[in-house]
């Protein structure tokens, strides 16, 4: 077993991010549910969420480095939309053999279609 000499004390500079994230979500959500408007309603909420978590990793990232206040609302929603869109995903890496994979639909140049729903012109169910 690993033993830590010291304890972490959370400092007034750790939460400092945290109250900023808050203070921007707003703008964010709204930015990236006008961004994402025009997705099916299941994707959209995932996708929203994505570039809601990708955007929080930005914005870590920036105070890590020192420069969290040049971090805007609108600059971080912008590019966590384009990351999105693009396949990109906050908590996984990005696998172009995964049928399930935006980058990977987007790269071999195909979709994966749900199997649940009715078919438009007939309105009879799809056959697997």
């Amino acid at each position: 077993m690993i033993a830590l000499n010291q304890q972490y004390v959370e400092t007034d500079v750790d939460r400092s991010w945290q109250d900023q994230f808050l203070d921007m979500l707003p703008s964010l959500n709204a930015y990236t549910r006008y961004a994402f408007r025009h997705l099916p309603l299941d994707s959209r909420e995932e996708a929203i969420q994505e570039a809601l978590a990708l955007a929080l990793a930005m914005l870590v990232r920036l105070y890590q480095q020192g420069r969290g206040s040049l971090a805007y609302a609108t600059a971080l929603a912008r590019y966590a939309v384009a990351q999105v869109c693009s396949g990109r995903r906050a908590a996984t890496s990005s696998n172009s053999s995964d049928v399930l994979s935006v980058a990977a639909q987007r790269k071999h140049h195909f979709h994966v279609e749900r199997l649940d729903v009715k078919c438009p012109e007939d309105n009879q169910w799809r056959d697997a």
